[in-house]
């Protein structure tokens, strides 16, 4: 957890941090087979720069027999969590982050040194009425995330949602809970305010304590949810208990946060009990890297983004004719053109890999929409498959192909060019292919 009076990270206005409501940590599921070990270690931040996770999987060799390639490292993507490559407001940047990155690192090795024998169990629940598509089409033909209260008459969601609950759980040799790894679709954007927090997977990690015991460990990663969150348009009533009204037209609130949390927490312990138990004669670990084209913009374009991106960084929002999420979409719409002006014309995009006998999990450094998760859930020859998203890397949003077509904050803002998502789901499948 960073002290106070630091930056936030999450949205496009600064917030600085005036009180804890959750700690913050890192959080480790490392495995051993035959010789072969994986680590997966999960932060809870809003994304982690590449270069953080790579100077981690370093520092864990240095104590270690486990090769870089075998190490991933994931964010749960709380707005309200660990400013990870954010700049900081009232301290070294360097020095914090060079504690982040030890302490992180650290807990591999902790994990590592405490392995024990376990049984693999699994199983897949459902989650329904707490998750939604962000993004709606209008009646005049626009998207628009983050749907306000004068844009509803006859808008329609843009996409359907993803409710499954992937679940990964293991028990000692008495067969009592040691742990879980938990997968779902939806951003971890319920908190808002100016208070350190997990969001709902801090909540969901002390509900599954209390009913599994204190040395249960929830390792949670976040689904393929760029184009999902909390926000329930037709809200009315008791829906909006233990929320306020935010700057961006959404409603939040850590009592929100609690509510999705006793939710997930819900569908986890109905998985718990009609487990499948396996016995795990493999371990394998891959990775690809594929180079993607860039999103780079128009040449006639260019002339309102820097007046835009100008703007924003002078601090003059008001000077932009736009409000509430449209100002956001447009904002980052323009720093992705300005940054992108001159290129590159592609970058390279990681694809990482594990399988723990019939369970597979695909790492994706970014954010894509439910289309990429469900597409993924869709390789043959596994029992289980997990999405695990923002893994080995923040490169941004995924969209699908039909939302670079209609226009949205995702897709307007990706530095990746329409079909990155469609290559995603193909690539993904074939490494998972080769993990058989």
């Amino acid at each position: 957890t960073p002290p106070l009076g630091e930056s936030m990270p999450g949205y496009y206005a600064v917030r600085i941090a005036e009180d804890v409501a959750d700690k913050l940590y890192a959080k480790v599921f490392a495995a051993e087979n035959d010789g072969v070990k994986i680590a997966l270690l999960v932060l809870d931040c809003v994304e982690l720069p590449t270069g953080y996770a790579d100077a981690i999987a370093a520092r864990v060799q240095q104590y270690n027999d486990l090769p870089a390639d075998n190490i991933a490292v994931c964010a749960t993507h709380s707005h309200t969590g660990i400013p990870c490559g954010e700049p900081l407001v009232g301290m070294d940047d360097e020095f914090y982050m060079n504690v982040l990155v030890c302490q992180a690192a650290d807990c591999v090795t902790l994990a590592l040194r405490r392995l024990q024998e376990v049984t693999l169990t699994f199983g897949c629940g459902e989650v329904n009425g707490i998750s939604f598509n962000r993004n709606f089409r209008l009646a005049d033909g626009r998207v628009i995330t983050h749907l306000g209260s004068a844009d509803r008459d006859g808008a329609v969601p843009y996409s359907d949602i993803d409710p499954l609950l992937p679940v990964l759980t293991v028990r000692n040799e008495n067969g009592q809970p040691v742990g879980a790894v938990i997968s779902y679709a939806c951003h971890q954007d319920c908190v808002g305010g100016k208070a350190y927090s997990g969001d709902y997977s801090s909540e969901l990690s002390k509900k599954l304590k209390e009913r599994y015991g204190q040395d249960f460990v929830s390792v949670y990663i976040p689904g393929a949810s760029g184009d999902i969150n909390h926000v329930n348009v037709n809200a009315k009533d008791g829906d909006f208990n233990d929320t306020f009204h935010d700057f961006d037209d959404v409603d939040r609130g850590y009592g929100h946060a609690c509510h999705m949390a006793n939710v997930v927490a819900g569908a986890v312990m109905q998985v718990y009990d009609k487990v499948n138990y396996r016995d795990v004669d493999t371990l394998r670990f891959a990775q690809k890297v594929s180079d993607l084209p860039s999103n780079m913009p128009k040449p006639e374009d260019m002339p309102l983004a820097h007046k835009y991106n100008d703007l924003h960084n002078a601090g003059k929002d008001s000077e932009i004719p736009f409000k509430g999420m449209e100002l956001t979409t447009v904002v980052a719409e323009a720093g992705r053109m300005v940054r992108l002006e001159h290129g590159p014309a592609s970058f390279p995009l990681l694809l990482c890999a594990v399988a723990i006998g019939p369970v597979a999990m695909l790492g994706i450094p970014g954010e894509p929409f439910n289309g990429v998760g469900r597409g993924i859930k869709e390789a043959t020859g596994w029992e289980l498959v997990m999405p695990c998203c923002l893994t080995g890397g923040s490169e941004g949003y995924f969209p699908m192909q039909d939302a670079y077509d209609e226009g949205g904050y995702e897709a307007r803002s990706s530095r990746y060019k329409a079909g990155t998502a469609e290559l995603i789901i193909a690539e993904g499948k074939a490494l998972l292919d080769t993990l058989h």
